[in-house]
């Protein structure tokens, strides 16, 4: 995967901290019971790019958010929990890479993030041109 170590990392750590933000949160409204669980997953996606999947079962993103949930400032935390600026963020410096983020179809509760990054034989083949 053609990345730069630095900001995907930063990407991943903030995106695993929303899920257990947004689990804590769940706990909250359901009760202590509750088991969140935070998933990662790499999928090749043929024929030139990989996918990072970071999923929650935790409270989700509000559908009149979710549209709007990569620019500056919009948060889906309650007030005084964040400052908004992490996924959009994250946006720049995944688009930096020439790769993507976006808010992905969840089967159950909770969020999915999927990050889209071009392999690294598909971007040198491009630069050879």
């Amino acid at each position: 995967m053609r990345a730069r170590p630095v900001p995907m990392e930063q990407t991943l750590i903030d995106l695993v901290v929303d899920a257990m933000d947004a689990i804590e949160e769940r706990r909250e409204r359901d009760g202590a019971r509750f088991q969140g669980r935070i998933a990662l997953a790499i999928t090749a996606v043929p024929p030139d790019f990989w996918q990072v999947e970071v999923g929650d079962h935790g409270c989700g993103v509000a559908p009149a958010i979710a549209p709007r949930v990569f620019r500056p400032f919009v948060s889906s935390k309650p007030a005084g929990k964040g400052t908004g600026i992490g996924l959009s963020i994250a946006f720049g410096l995944l688009r930096d890479m020439n790769g993507h983020i976006d808010l992905a179809p969840h089967r159950q509760s909770g969020a999915c993030f999927r990050i889209t990054l071009a392999k690294v034989a598909a971007v040198e083949a491009v630069a050879a041109g």
